[in-house]
C-alpha cells in the first residue's frame, strides 16, 4: 500500500510540473489579440522552423479592375441598357412615321373621292341595269305529227324530267312561248314584252 501511494504521488508531482512548465512557456498575446513571436531559443536543437516572408505585402501582381469581370454579376452593362433603349426608340419612331404616312394617304384618298363626287353631283343618274330574262331549263326530246302541224316534246329539267307536248305558238310555264319547230331544234321566246327580242334555240337531245 505504501508503494502505491508513492507512485501516485510521483505521478501527481510530474503532472503539476508539466502544466507549470507549459504555462511559463506560452507567449502573451500581442496587440489586437494576436500571439507574439515564439522564442526560437526555447525550441529543442535541430527543430526545422519554416520562415515566412511576412513583410512582402506588395508581391502580388496588380490587376486592372476595369478589365476584370465579376462572374457573379449577371446584370447588363450600362452600354447594353443604352443600346436597348436606343433600339426601342428607333422602332417606335419607325412605327409612328408609318402610322403618319398611312393617315396622310387616307386623307388624300378621301379628298380625291370628295373632289370626284363634287364634279359629278349634277350628272343624271345612271340607267337601271338591263333586266335578265328567265333561265330556260328545258330539253328538246323530239317531235311527232304531220309536218304542217308538228308537236314538240320538251322535258323540264327542274322537275326531274316532266314532259310537255307543245305546238307552235303555245305558251308554257307562264314565261315562255314556242316560236318554231324544225327538224332537229325548236325556238323558244318569252312572254314578257321586255324580252320580245330575246329567243333561244334548243337542239334535239341538247
Amino acid at each position: 500500500m505504501h508503494r502505491r501511494e508513492l507512485i501516485l504521488g510521483l505521478f501527481l508531482a510530474a503532472a503539476i510540473g508539466y502544466f507549470y512548465w507549459r504555462s511559463m512557456a506560452t507567449p502573451e498575446a500581442g496587440p489586437g489579440g494576436a500571439h507574439g513571436a515564439t522564442d526560437l531559443s526555447a525550441l529543442p536543437p535541430g527543430t526545422d522552423v519554416p520562415l515566412l516572408a511576412l513583410g512582402r505585402v506588395n508581391a502580388l501582381p496588380e490587376m486592372d479592375e476595369a478589365k476584370m469581370r465579376n462572374l457573379f454579376n449577371y446584370t447588363k452593362s450600362p452600354d447594353e441598357f443604352q443600346a436597348e433603349r436606343d433600339e426601342a426608340a428607333r422602332i417606335k419612331k419607325m412605327q409612328e412615321e408609318a402610322a403618319e404616312r398611312l393617315r396622310k394617304e387616307q386623307e388624300r384618298q378621301a379628298e380625291s373621292a370628295r373632289i370626284e363626287a363634287e364634279k359629278h353631283k349634277n350628272d343624271p343618274p345612271p340607267p337601271p341595269p338591263k333586266p335578265i330574262p328567265p333561265e330556260m331549263n328545258y330539253r328538246f326530246l323530239g317531235y311527232f305529227g304531220p309536218p304542217a302541224n308538228k308537236l314538240a316534246v320538251l322535258s323540264d329539267n327542274r322537275s326531274g324530267g316532266d314532259v310537255q307536248i307543245l305546238g307552235k305558238g303555245d305558251t308554257f310555264d307562264g314565261k315562255f312561248k314556242l316560236l318554231g319547230i324544225d327538224f332537229e331544234s325548236v325556238t323558244i321566246g318569252y312572254t314578257d314584252p321586255r324580252f320580245a327580242q330575246e329567243q333561244r334555240t334548243l337542239r334535239m337531245g341538247g
